[in-house]
Order: structure tokens, then sequence, then C-alpha cells
């Protein structure tokens, strides 16, 4: 019977090897944007440390505005409207970033920069 009332279920698709490893891939790239979102927060990393390995390593991949928000006391409106100021892009890759824009996000967001510190006082 082939029709809108046709009740039954499709054949299950094999997944192609390359879907595999994409979901593979994005589920661990989930699980290290949270894990970095937890380091920032609790001030074990600082944003100097995520734009400084950015090249080296996946961290480099998250955007720019979730790195942001994800520092401690970063408000979502006061991050964005920061960054519309700078002229800078919310969505931008942080390895993506030039020198000068890295050290423009830096200055902008002094209180990135001392979550190390933080941590050991905290300690």
């Amino acid at each position: 019977m082939d029709g809108p009332h046709d009740r039954t279920a499709p054949a299950a698709e094999v997944p192609h090897p390359e879907t595999e490893a994409a979901h593979r891939w994005a589920d661990s790239f989930r699980r290290r944007r949270e894990a970095l979102r937890r380091e920032l927060g609790e001030g074990s990393r600082s944003l100097d440390d995520v734009l400084a390995a950015a090249d080296d390593t996946d961290d480099g991949a998250i955007t720019l505005l979730f790195v942001l928000e994800s520092l401690p006391g970063a408000g979502k409106v006061a991050t964005r409207r920061r960054l519309a100021q700078l002229d800078l892009p919310e969505v931008v890759p942080v390895r993506t970033l030039t020198p000068e824009q890295r050290r423009l996000v830096l200055d902008s967001f002094p209180m990135a920069t001392d979550g190390a510190a933080r941590a050991e006082r905290a300690s």
C-alpha cells in the first residue's frame, strides 16, 4: 500500500561513517565548550589564557561571544553592546582574531585577565 494511509514504518537507515564521525566530533566539541565555560566561570582559566592558546587548541573554534559570556560577572547584554562598540563580530571563532583584535578584547574586558589570580586567592 502506497499512500497517505500507509502505516508501515520506513526501514531504518544505516548511518554513514562520515556522519557518525561528525556526530562524535560535535559531541566532543560540546563537552570541550562546556568545560571551558566551567573553567572560565571558576577562574581557573582567564581570557588571556584562552586567546593565547586559541591557535594551538580546539578552544580556538569557540566563538568570542561564548567565551566572553562565560566570564564571571559578564552580562549578556553588556557584553554584546561592548562588542558592538568595538566593531567586533559576536560569532567569530577566537582563533580568527588578529593580534590587534585580541589586544582590544583584553583591554576592553579587564576583569577577564585575572582569572588565575582569583583562583589562587580563593585557594
